[in-house]
């Protein structure tokens, strides 16, 4: 699960930075955010794997990030 949620990410942040595509960033913050819930939710995983929690909560920070990185260039260019 960790490695397909690093390799997700990955994946997401270059498509990110290649296309300058904010609307595709925002979609992979949302599946990340609901695997999050999931795992906090008592209903869910009941924190029950907190590493996939650690990873997910990280990468939700790195894609953030990525996502801030294109909206300032995309912004200085116009």
């Amino acid at each position: 699960m960790i490695m397909i949620l690093i390799i997700g990410a990955l994946i997401g942040i270059i498509t990110i930075h290649r296309q300058k595509d904010i609307p595709y960033g925002m979609v992979i913050i949302w599946a990340y955010c609901g695997i999050l819930l999931k795992h906090l939710s008592e209903t869910g995983f009941s924190r029950e794997y907190p590493l996939v929690i650690a990873t997910v909560g990280f990468y939700i920070v790195v894609i953030l990030g990525a996502l801030l990185k294109v909206f300032n260039r995309l912004r200085q260019v116009t």
